[in-house]
């Protein structure tokens, strides 16, 4: 459920280019902001910034259903900051239950499990009954350990992604999203039926 979740907001964050995000354009009472950064392992005991990748912020529900909120990207440095976020968690609630979580995704390069379903997705702890205002997830937010080769994947995308956001933003274009499965065989390809790059683990 979470990743249907994830990625029908990411589909709508890459074939739209918008934001779920209220209309909001300034912090105002009832409405709080959220941010971060993530990191991915690069080995046990280093860690590299996850670039231009696809954020979503939940609200944890008492069903133990994650409901998204809002959504943004990090920046090159791994940081994030979204706009402003409603902060009404229903009657007799303290604030938003707030969970943030990130993917191997962008508009210009994505990086998918060998089932071809799914993005890799890695989630922060909660943050329950948050007040209105700024709410900071932390600077050492950590993509899954176990899944570090999928997030360097993604992160060897970064010139791919920076170019896309260039030619849409200055020019219109809209280049072709990049797809990368992973972990799939021995060496490094490219297949050109699927037009999918395949990289070993």
């Amino acid at each position: 459920m979470k990743k249907i979740i994830a990625l029908s907001v990411f589909l709508l964050l890459v074939l739209g280019h918008i934001k779920v995000i209220t209309s909001n354009t300034s912090l105002q009472a009832g409405y709080i902001t959220v941010s971060g950064r993530w990191w991915y392992w690069i080995d046990t005991d280093d860690r590299l910034p996850v670039g231009l990748a696809a954020v979503v912020i939940y609200d944890l529900e008492p069903d133990n259903v994650l409901y998204p909120v809002g959504s943004t990207f990090t920046d090159i440095y791994g940081y994030f900051n979204s706009d402003p976020i409603l902060n009404d968690d229903g009657p007799g609630e303290d604030g938003l239950d707030i969970v943030v979580g990130v993917l191997t995704a962008s508009p210009a390069a994505e990086v998918i499990d060998p089932s071809t379903n799914w993005y890799y997705f890695s989630l922060s702890d909660l943050r329950p009954d948050c007040p209105d205002g700024p709410i900071n997830m932390g600077e050492n937010l950590n993509a899954t350990r176990d899944e570090r080769g999928a997030w360097r994947t993604f992160s060897v995308h970064f010139g791919l992604t920076a170019g896309w956001h260039y030619l849409y933003s200055v020019a219109g274009y809209n280049m072709p999203l990049a797809t990368c499965l992973w972990p799939y065989g021995d060496v490094p390809s490219y297949d050109p039926a699927t037009q999918v790059i395949l990289m070993p683990y």
